[in-house]
């Protein structure tokens, strides 16, 4: 018999003992950037510690491996008394607003109607399901065709998502996770596809993300999330990583028109 979700984190518990909840993730990761919005937003950062990769050994070092072991980040740590480890990025957001709802300094997306949560969990679907899966194109190793059709495909999907952003004034109305959800994907594209491909807009045709974009920009958590993740994608930290993927050579070659907005 398959064990539900809570039987099955509790038989892998953490090797390491925290007295408060610890975030792994690192400055320029997209997905890790979503529950680190969440910490900002309600003002948890006294009660969520947050460490990187690195200082457990990296994604595939034995310990981390024992608590995640699809070696991706981030996790979330709970404290010795609980003894789990939450991970998937989408999860612990989830988790976070919701453990901490009644807590911390800063409000909860809270939205009101039922059409409003529809938008939201739909967009993040879109999101997950569609956009992220193709933004691996600028930076995984691939062959160069391979690599434009990724990145074409994209350049769609970002066009189908925009059709279902309301934009008043958020994402889905009021302020949701469907905006923690998108806005650290869109900053990590418009940055990356900036220094690679020289995309000028990258909401061109997209007039709804692009008044997303307008008002999203002006709060000051996503500033904040922005500005530590710009300067963990500078061009002397991601070279190196784009360098060995070989994505950094494929866009130099002008056989193929990587500019496609």
């Amino acid at each position: 018999m398959a064990e539900d979700g809570a039987s099955a984190m509790a038989a892998a518990p953490s090797p390491l003992s925290v007295d408060k909840p610890v975030l792994i993730d690192a400055a320029m990761s997209y997905f890790s950037a979503r529950p680190r919005f969440a910490i900002y937003l309600k003002g948890l950062e006294n009660e969520i510690t947050l460490k990187t990769p690195a200082e457990l050994g990296g994604l595939k070092s034995p310990t981390y491996l024992k608590m995640n072991p699809q070696g991706k980040m981030p996790i979330l740590i709970l404290p010795a008394s609980d003894g789990r480890v939450i991970p998937e990025s989408e999860v612990i957001t989830q988790y976070i607003l919701d453990r901490y709802a009644a807590s911390g300094s800063g409000p909860a997306p809270a939205l009101s109607t039922v059409d409003e949560r529809l938008t939201e969990n739909l967009l993040k679907r879109l999101l997950d399901t569609y956009v992220c899966v193709n933004i691996g194109a600028f930076y995984t190793t691939l062959e160069a065709d391979q690599r434009l059709a990724k990145l074409v495909e994209l350049r769609k999907q970002v066009g189908i998502l925009d059709g279902y952003v309301k934009a008043a004034p958020y994402a889905a109305g009021e302020f949701s996770s469907a905006d923690i959800a998108m806005f650290p994907a869109f900053v990590f594209v418009k940055r990356i596809s900036a220094l690679t491909c020289g995309w000028e807009d990258v909401f061109k045709g997209c007039p709804n993300l692009a008044k997303w974009w307008a008002t999203i920009t002006q709060h000051p958590v996503a500033q904040k999330l922005q500005s530590e993740m710009e300067s963990g994608m500078s061009e002397s930290t991601i070279e190196p990583w784009l360098t060995a993927s070989g994505a950094l050579s494929q866009f130099k070659n002008t056989e193929f028109e990587w500019k496609l907005c």
